[in-house]
Protein backbone atom coordinates (compact mmCIF):
# COMPACT_ATOMS: atom_id res chain seq x y z
CA UNK A 1 0.00 0.00 0.00
CA UNK A 2 1.21 3.55 -0.64
CA UNK A 3 -0.29 5.02 2.18
CA UNK A 4 -0.28 4.10 6.19
CA UNK A 5 -3.18 4.73 8.56
CA UNK A 6 -3.05 8.29 10.13
CA UNK A 7 -5.64 8.27 12.54
CA UNK A 8 -5.38 12.30 12.80
CA UNK A 9 -5.52 12.64 9.25
CA UNK A 10 -8.99 14.52 7.89
CA UNK A 11 -8.57 12.51 4.36
CA UNK A 12 -6.93 8.58 4.12
CA UNK A 13 -6.00 8.33 -0.24
CA UNK A 14 -5.51 4.68 -1.38
CA UNK A 15 -4.88 4.42 -4.78
CA UNK A 16 -2.64 1.41 -4.35
CA UNK A 17 -4.74 -1.49 -4.78
CA UNK A 18 -6.40 -3.09 -1.88
CA UNK A 19 -7.74 -6.79 -1.24
CA UNK A 20 -10.45 -7.49 1.21
CA UNK A 21 -7.99 -8.28 4.10
CA UNK A 22 -6.58 -4.62 3.95
CA UNK A 23 -9.71 -3.14 3.72
CA UNK A 24 -11.37 -5.21 6.65
CA UNK A 25 -8.24 -3.74 8.86
CA UNK A 26 -8.67 -0.53 7.56
CA UNK A 27 -12.23 -0.53 8.75
CA UNK A 28 -11.60 -1.86 12.05
CA UNK A 29 -8.50 0.99 12.60
CA UNK A 30 -11.47 3.76 11.77
CA UNK A 31 -14.30 2.38 14.32
CA UNK A 32 -14.90 5.32 16.29
CA UNK A 33 -12.50 7.71 14.14
CA UNK A 34 -13.72 11.38 15.01
CA UNK A 35 -11.04 13.03 12.36
CA UNK A 36 -11.05 11.19 8.99
CA UNK A 37 -13.54 12.85 6.57
CA UNK A 38 -12.61 11.72 3.66
CA UNK A 39 -11.69 7.63 2.59
CA UNK A 40 -10.48 7.27 -1.07
CA UNK A 41 -10.22 3.61 -1.94
CA UNK A 42 -9.24 4.03 -5.66
CA UNK A 43 -8.31 0.71 -7.47
CA UNK A 44 -5.46 1.56 -9.92
CA UNK A 45 -3.48 -1.11 -11.83
CA UNK A 46 -0.58 1.15 -12.49
CA UNK A 47 0.48 3.08 -9.42
CA UNK A 48 3.64 5.21 -9.87
CA UNK A 49 4.63 4.19 -13.49
CA UNK A 50 4.39 0.42 -11.91
CA UNK A 51 2.18 -2.71 -12.88
CA UNK A 52 0.32 -4.27 -10.29
CA UNK A 53 -1.19 -7.61 -10.25
CA UNK A 54 -3.63 -7.69 -6.98
CA UNK A 55 -6.84 -8.99 -6.36
CA UNK A 56 -9.18 -6.05 -5.41
CA UNK A 57 -11.72 -5.74 -2.61
CA UNK A 58 -15.31 -6.94 -2.92
CA UNK A 59 -17.92 -8.22 -0.45
CA UNK A 60 -15.48 -8.98 2.86
CA UNK A 61 -14.45 -5.50 2.21
CA UNK A 62 -17.65 -3.45 1.82
CA UNK A 63 -19.82 -5.18 4.46
CA UNK A 64 -16.52 -3.78 6.75
CA UNK A 65 -16.61 -0.29 5.35
CA UNK A 66 -20.53 -0.64 5.26
CA UNK A 67 -20.70 -1.70 9.70
CA UNK A 68 -17.90 0.97 10.29
CA UNK A 69 -19.53 3.76 8.30
CA UNK A 70 -22.23 4.50 10.69
CA UNK A 71 -19.19 4.75 14.06
CA UNK A 72 -17.17 7.03 12.00
CA UNK A 73 -16.91 10.66 10.66
CA UNK A 74 -16.87 9.67 7.38
CA UNK A 75 -18.72 12.26 4.98
CA UNK A 76 -16.78 11.16 1.81
CA UNK A 77 -16.48 7.38 0.50
CA UNK A 78 -14.42 7.40 -2.71
CA UNK A 79 -14.93 4.43 -4.11
CA UNK A 80 -13.45 4.30 -7.86
CA UNK A 81 -12.68 2.00 -10.10
CA UNK A 82 -12.61 -0.88 -8.30
CA UNK A 83 -14.61 -3.37 -10.80
CA UNK A 84 -14.89 -6.18 -8.83
CA UNK A 85 -17.18 -4.39 -5.70
CA UNK A 86 -20.10 -4.99 -8.12
CA UNK A 87 -23.76 -5.65 -7.18
CA UNK A 88 -23.68 -7.61 -3.70
CA UNK A 89 -20.59 -5.62 -2.32
CA UNK A 90 -22.35 -2.28 -3.54
CA UNK A 91 -25.99 -3.06 -2.12
CA UNK A 92 -24.11 -3.92 1.58
CA UNK A 93 -24.29 0.02 1.74
CA UNK A 94 -28.01 0.48 1.76
CA UNK A 95 -28.90 -0.71 4.74
CA UNK A 96 -26.82 1.68 6.73
CA UNK A 97 -26.88 4.89 4.41
CA UNK A 98 -29.68 5.98 7.32
CA UNK A 99 -27.60 5.58 10.26
CA UNK A 100 -24.94 7.09 8.03
CA UNK A 101 -25.57 11.00 9.72
CA UNK A 102 -22.03 12.03 8.00
CA UNK A 103 -21.82 10.87 4.69
CA UNK A 104 -22.87 13.26 2.09
CA UNK A 105 -21.03 11.85 -0.49
CA UNK A 106 -20.43 8.54 -2.24
CA UNK A 107 -18.80 7.61 -5.30
CA UNK A 108 -19.57 4.20 -6.89
CA UNK A 109 -17.72 5.45 -10.16
CA UNK A 110 -16.45 2.66 -12.72
CA UNK A 111 -17.33 -0.30 -9.66
CA UNK A 112 -19.24 -3.04 -12.12
CA UNK A 113 -22.66 -2.43 -10.75
CA UNK A 114 -25.67 -2.75 -12.64
CA UNK A 115 -29.48 -2.21 -12.05
CA UNK A 116 -29.54 -3.92 -9.00
CA UNK A 117 -27.24 -2.00 -6.88
CA UNK A 118 -29.70 1.80 -8.28
CA UNK A 119 -32.71 -0.22 -7.57
CA UNK A 120 -31.56 -1.07 -4.04
CA UNK A 121 -29.95 2.41 -3.73
CA UNK A 122 -33.88 4.18 -5.28
CA UNK A 123 -35.46 1.53 -2.46
CA UNK A 124 -33.56 2.79 0.88
CA UNK A 125 -33.49 6.49 -0.76
CA UNK A 126 -37.38 6.34 -0.97
CA UNK A 127 -38.14 4.32 1.91
CA UNK A 128 -35.88 5.83 4.90
CA UNK A 129 -33.68 9.40 5.09
CA UNK A 130 -30.67 9.04 3.97
CA UNK A 131 -27.91 12.08 4.25
CA UNK A 132 -26.80 12.01 0.97
CA UNK A 133 -26.18 14.78 -1.45
CA UNK A 134 -24.05 14.17 -3.68
CA UNK A 135 -24.48 10.50 -5.39
CA UNK A 136 -22.03 8.98 -8.63
CA UNK A 137 -22.75 6.22 -10.49
CA UNK A 138 -21.21 7.17 -13.44
CA UNK A 139 -18.90 5.27 -15.84
CA UNK A 140 -20.83 1.82 -14.84
CA UNK A 141 -21.66 0.35 -18.56
CA UNK A 142 -23.66 -2.41 -17.06
CA UNK A 143 -26.19 0.07 -15.47
CA UNK A 144 -29.20 0.50 -18.00
CA UNK A 145 -32.21 2.80 -18.35
CA UNK A 146 -34.38 1.28 -16.37
CA UNK A 147 -31.83 1.77 -13.29
CA UNK A 148 -31.39 5.13 -13.93
CA UNK A 149 -35.27 6.08 -14.09
CA UNK A 150 -35.54 4.02 -10.91
CA UNK A 151 -32.66 6.13 -9.11
CA UNK A 152 -34.19 9.53 -10.84
CA UNK A 153 -37.93 8.57 -9.28
CA UNK A 154 -36.07 8.36 -5.53
CA UNK A 155 -34.62 11.79 -5.79
CA UNK A 156 -38.14 13.33 -4.55
CA UNK A 157 -37.73 11.29 -1.72
CA UNK A 158 -34.34 12.28 -0.74
CA UNK A 159 -32.15 14.95 0.14
CA UNK A 160 -29.82 14.32 -3.09
CA UNK A 161 -28.45 18.19 -4.60
CA UNK A 162 -25.99 15.96 -7.35
CA UNK A 163 -26.91 12.71 -8.91
CA UNK A 164 -24.30 11.25 -11.60
CA UNK A 165 -25.47 9.24 -14.09
CA UNK A 166 -23.39 9.70 -17.13
CA UNK A 167 -21.81 7.24 -19.21
CA UNK A 168 -23.94 4.31 -17.63
CA UNK A 169 -25.68 2.28 -20.27
CA UNK A 170 -28.16 4.23 -19.43
CA UNK A 171 -29.11 6.00 -22.43
CA UNK A 172 -29.70 10.07 -22.48
CA UNK A 173 -32.67 9.59 -24.49
CA UNK A 174 -34.52 6.67 -23.08
CA UNK A 175 -34.04 8.68 -19.55
CA UNK A 176 -35.84 12.09 -21.24
CA UNK A 177 -38.36 9.34 -22.77
CA UNK A 178 -39.33 7.98 -19.85
CA UNK A 179 -39.69 11.69 -18.55
CA UNK A 180 -41.66 12.64 -21.02
CA UNK A 181 -45.17 12.24 -19.92
CA UNK A 182 -45.53 15.18 -18.43
CA UNK A 183 -42.94 14.87 -15.16
CA UNK A 184 -39.25 17.13 -15.05
CA UNK A 185 -36.26 15.65 -14.96
CA UNK A 186 -34.83 16.77 -11.81
CA UNK A 187 -31.93 19.63 -12.18
CA UNK A 188 -29.54 17.02 -9.86
CA UNK A 189 -29.33 14.41 -12.29
CA UNK A 190 -26.03 15.06 -14.43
Amino acid sequence: NNARFQPRARRLDYTAPMDDAHVVALAARLHGNKHVEELELVASSNVYGRTDTYSPFGCDGMHALANVLPHCAIRTLLLGSNRHIGDVAATALAPVLPRCVQLTTLVLWNCNITDATLHTLATCLTESSSYLRYLRVAHNSNVTTDGVVALIGALPHARIEILDVRETGGSEAAVMEAFADGATLPAAVR
